[in-house]
């Protein structure tokens, strides 16, 4: 049985078819409407429907608490179809005809943008939080907005200050897809923040989008005995590369970032990975009574575990939600204000915001160890990126 290990670094600075999916009454005084903008069809419906799923638990448990601010919350969710222009469309709709309070979402950065720049051109100031955008511009276009996950520039930077003062590692290796914005970014702040510390990349080997063979550039990395390689894809490229990587006997630490979750859905020998590390949003298993809660909620709920992008969900839900009980009123600037200074527990952890809406919160770091025991450990540590 597979053992993870749990390392949580705590930050100190961080740093068109206008479909409506869910039931809803229209707002009155004992209710209050907050939309959700996600991609529950197209290219990254998965990541959409689990975030949405996360935000309407959070919002249904409120309510049987007795809502926000005594009224009921009915949550109205639309399809972006991970299309910018959508998602500006259901933008419109939910502020202009639906009147609400707040927004959870977009969940991909692509339409998050294109909201944002929208929302700040049209003078929308409806407060909003995208839930698992991670693109460094999205909390650029207002004060107004804000975001749930950590950013990409941050797990690159804890990736390589963990190699480098948790493993002890001082040479790395990156191989990255030269064609995707996530991949190439993570890598070039990774070897950025290694060199910064001492260390040296001594390969840094690309590859074009949709590849699979990537036996030349492994080769290349195994002759330089690199004590760690650093894979910044997703988890069915990270399947067949870490495949390669052991065929080839490249004796390198594999580090991954949050792309790597749901690998071992698709990976057909888990032990290929065996003392790999890879950062992460959240993981299940945390031993915390509010992640296992959480849990047990949204598996009874929709009859499957949750993943990072329902936790995330879940918390920009709870966000939101807590920063209109704070601010005692729906008027935007009170509940925007709010969002400023709030200080929320959630299942991804503690999470307060900076001055640009970014959140100043935990990352994880899951190991992988094959021991033939079910254990989890944890060791805590702090960085200022």
């Amino acid at each position: 049985m597979k053992k993870f290990l749990l390392f949580c670094t705590l930050a100190a600075m961080s740093a068109m078819s206008l479909t409506l999916l869910s039931s809803c009454t229209p707002a009155d005084q004992g209710s209050m409407n907050i939309g959700i903008i996600a991609p529950t069809t197209g290219g990254a419906a998965t990541f959409g429907i689990a975030s949405s799923n996360g935000s309407i638990l959070a919002f249904e448990e409120i309510n049987e608490r007795g809502g926000i601010l005594g009224m009921q919350v009915n949550s109205i969710l639309l399809d972006d179809e991970h299309t910018p222009a959508v998602s500006i469309s259901m933008f419109q709709r939910l502020v202009h005809q639906d009147n609400v309070v707040g927004i959870v979402g977009p969940v991909t950065s692509g339409p998050a943008n294109a909201v944002g720049a929208a929302a700040e051109a049209g003078g929308d100031r409806i407060p909003m939080i995208a839930p698992t955008a991670t693109h460094a511009d999205v909390t650029s276009h207002g004060d107004f907005i804000f975001r749930a996950c950590f950013l990409d520039a941050f797990q690159a930077y804890n990736m390589a200050n963990f190699a480098f003062n948790n493993l002890g590692a001082r040479t790395a290796a990156i191989l990255f897809d030269s064609g995707m914005a996530y991949s190439e970014g993570l890598a070039v702040n990774f070897r950025t923040y290694f060199e910064a510390l001492g260390g040296e990349i001594v390969a840094n080997e690309a590859y074009i989008t949709g590849a699979v063979d990537f036996r030349t550039q492994l080769t290349t990395i195994r002759a330089t005995d690199a004590d760690v390689l650093f894979l910044p894809d997703y988890f069915p490229v990270i399947a067949l590369m870490a495949a390669q990587v052991r065929e080839l006997g490249v004796t390198s630490t594999l580090l991954g970032a949050d792309g790597w979750e749901g690998i071992f859905e698709v990976v057909a020998d888990p032990s290929i990975l065996d003392g790999a590390f890879f950062s992460a949003h959240f993981a299940a298993d945390y031993p915390s009574p509010v992640v296992a809660n959480f849990v047990a909620s949204y598996t009874e709920r929709f009859g499957t575990p949750p993943n990072s992008f329902a936790a995330l969900g879940f918390d920009a839900a709870g966000i939101l939600a807590q920063a209109i009980e704070e601010a005692g009123s729906t008027d935007n600037e009170a509940i925007i204000n709010a969002m400023q200074n709030i200080r929320f527990n959630g299942v991804t952890g503690p999470i307060y915001f900076n001055y640009r809406g970014d959140p100043i919160k935990e990352l994880m770091v899951i190991a992988i160890e094959d021991t033939g025991e079910e254990t989890i450990a944890r060791l805590y540590y702090r960085f200022i990126p």
